[in-house]
């Protein structure tokens, strides 16, 4: 199932910084969000692919990085008012932000995910006033103004900050379509809750 201007959606991440990077080394506390596999907790602490790129491009410089969890909402948020953090990843450059952003260096591909032998179909964003969907946090805000208007159209649309839980109700059947990133959603997939299968076949 590829909604038209959605599954080619790509949102281009870069890291928002408040502070110059100078010559001397220090400490970097960056803000990033929970989404495995790009920022994910585990035994050896925070790692995954979005982690590394940032911790890479600041060790080139001489700094390490300190990496402090945030719910995605909330990251623009607490750098803008400079709380405890010295720049925050991703950031998309349509949003309002008070530091200065680096390049891109992730494109984030969201795509819309149904099960195979489901009957509601949504080949374009029109289609979606109808099916009952569950999106991530904030894509009514970053997927454009045809997305909106049209998912203000939908009293079955609705937002999730845990995308795990995403996967839970496609799979439980308790939602028509899920809305989300690429990877994201095929991590969880296949790294399911205990009480969740997710043998069944997708369709974008």
């Amino acid at each position: 199932m590829r909604p038209a201007s959605l599954a080619a959606m790509g949102l281009t991440g870069a890291l928002m910084l408040l502070l110059p990077l100078s010559a001397i080394a220090r400490d970097v506390a960056v803000g990033l969000r929970l989404a495995p596999p790009y920022v994910q907790a585990t035994a050896n602490g925070i790692l995954g692919i979005e982690h590394d790129i940032i911790a890479a491009a600041l060790a080139e410089r001489g700094h390490r990085l300190v990496p402090k969890l945030y719910p995605f909402a909330r990251l623009v948020m607490t750098f803008n008012q400079n709380e405890a953090i010295d720049a925050a990843a991703p950031v998309i450059a349509s949003l309002p932000v008070k530091g200065t952003l680096s390049a891109s260096y992730l494109t984030y591909h969201n795509i819309g995910l149904s099960l195979a032998n489901a009957t509601v179909r949504a080949d374009q964003i029109a289609d979606l006033s109808r099916p009952s969907i569950v999106a991530f946090q904030n894509a009514r805000v970053l997927l454009g103004p045809e997305f909106a208007a049209v998912v203000a159209q939908n009293p079955m649309y609705r937002e999730e900050a845990n995308q795990q839980n995403q996967v839970r109700v496609l799979f439980n059947a308790r939602t028509d379509l899920i809305i989300g990133e690429r990877r994201i959603l095929q991590y969880f997939i296949a790294n399911p809750e205990p009480d969740v299968d997710t043998k069944l076949p997708v369709r974008e």
